[in-house]
């Protein structure tokens, strides 16, 4: 455990899992009764595979015009300029 909280994956783990440099993984369970906890690897797009699966007011014709449309949004909702 590094000062930053990053820990690192041993070797033969990485490459059971098939982790590669660049990929994410992410704690999905946490057991601190048994000091235990289970990692996952992120899909590599994720983000991109749940396009289209909500409904929405507005229609776009791109991810990236969804994606600017919700940012001023935020801006709007957070007072951000």
């Amino acid at each position: 455990m590094t000062t930053k909280g990053q820990v690192t994956i041993p070797k033969s783990v990485r490459q059971m899992l098939g982790i590669k440099i660049g990929d994410k993984v992410y704690f999905d369970k946490v057991f601190p009764q048994k000091k235990q906890v289970t990692i996952r690897l992120v899909p590599k797009d994720s983000v991109g595979q749940l396009y289209g699966s909500l409904k929405s007011k507005g229609k776009f014709t791109s991810l990236k015009d969804a994606r600017k449309s919700y940012g001023k949004t935020l801006a709007k909702k957070y007072n951000l300029r």
